[in-house]
């Protein structure tokens, strides 16, 4: 995937995520920054688009992209994350990072639909699949608690209920809610803009998995991507996770690696939400 059309999928990632996950978006020369004031979580709390296009780049050059980094952060009460991906430039700047005791906490893989291979295969017609409103928000709330616990997750939840009252201008978000005999088991969100869409908070509960309820839920969602004529439709999971191969299985390509630095005394106290 070519660094432009890398740079536009992760702008649209954080545009789609405005008012939901992300309260604040500021980009500074060189530098872009993704906050939230509701939970601390260093994935959602970060600099990215690292983009010194000069090519006299130098070490004085980096120590200020630093400063102003972990001056931004510091004054949210947040620790400084750089995430980065193959169209950062200077492609260094990872091994900058670790020259000033930076470690890697996360290789993040970007997963992108492809349309070769749409449809989906069958789903089990067992597994009903139903649109968020508001009398069901309080479900998927429910689901959520249930299916991604964490140190934050109130937090997030306020997150996709915020998403959910007050979209950002020009995006679409549905949730969906999987049932099994009654019982709300899965969740998925789908959030379009334009030629692209995420899907995120894909979850279901523990005694579910492995029934084609995540298959069923991603197919519901691809279904109306397509109708929407999006033409990048994409993931995040670990690189290397279990997650990864599932996605894959249901017609997902790994475009690209996004890896997150952050100071080295930090990783070992880590949670991710």
């Amino acid at each position: 995937m070519n660094p432009q059309l890398i740079r536009e999928c992760e702008r649209a990632h954080y545009f789609m995520q405005l008012s939901s996950y992300f309260s604040e978006l500021t980009d500074l020369p060189f530098v872009s920054f993704a906050y939230t004031r509701y939970v601390t979580d260093t994935w959602y709390n970060q600099a990215y688009n690292i983009n010194y296009t000069a090519n006299d780049f130098t070490l004085t050059k980096f120590e200020n992209i630093l400063k102003t980094s972990e001056t931004f952060l510091s004054e949210r009460a947040r620790e400084t994350c750089f995430y980065l991906t193959p169209a950062t430039s200077p492609a260094n700047f990872g091994k900058f990072l670790e020259e000033r005791n930076y470690g890697i906490f996360e290789e993040e893989a970007w997963m992108f639909f492809d349309r070769k291979k749409y449809p989906l295969l069958n789903v089990n017609n067992d597994i009903i699949i139903k649109e968020v409103s508001d009398d069901l928000l309080s479900t998927f709330e429910e689901v959520y608690q249930r299916t991604l616990p964490g140190p934050e997750v109130d937090g997030y939840i306020k997150c996709v209920v915020n998403g959910f009252i007050a979209q950002p201008p020009m995006v679409e978000i549905k949730y969906y809610i999987a049932f099994v005999d009654n019982k709300p088991v899965g969740m998925l969100s789908l959030l379009c803009f334009g030629k692209y869409a995420g899907l995120y908070a894909v979850a279901v509960d523990e005694g579910y998995r492995k029934q084609g309820i995540c298959k069923a839920l991603v197919s519901k969602a691809v279904d109306y991507a397509q109708k929407q004529n999006v033409e990048h439709l994409f993931l995040q999971t670990g690189n290397g996770a279990d997650s990864q191969l599932a996605f894959e299985k249901m017609g997902f390509v790994t475009e690209f690696i996004r890896i997150g630095y952050v100071p080295q005394s930090v990783i070992e106290n880590m949670q991710h939400g």
